[in-house]
């Protein structure tokens, strides 16, 4: 039995890719006003919530 692989279309894809960079952006947003909270918030912690 032969399996057919199924892609998603283009249109599909640029549509995933602008939503995911909307939530990535909301998200690097949302943490940025989040640290404006606080004083003095250390160099790694900053690097450890951009980075992953």
């Amino acid at each position: 039995m032969k399996m057919e692989m199924k892609y998603a279309h283009l249109p599909d894809r640029v549509k995933a890719a602008v939503i995911d960079s909307i939530i990535l952006t909301a998200l690097v947003y949302g943490i940025s006003e989040l640290f404006l909270l606080f004083d003095n918030i250390p160099q790694s912690i900053r690097v450890i919530a951009f980075v992953t």
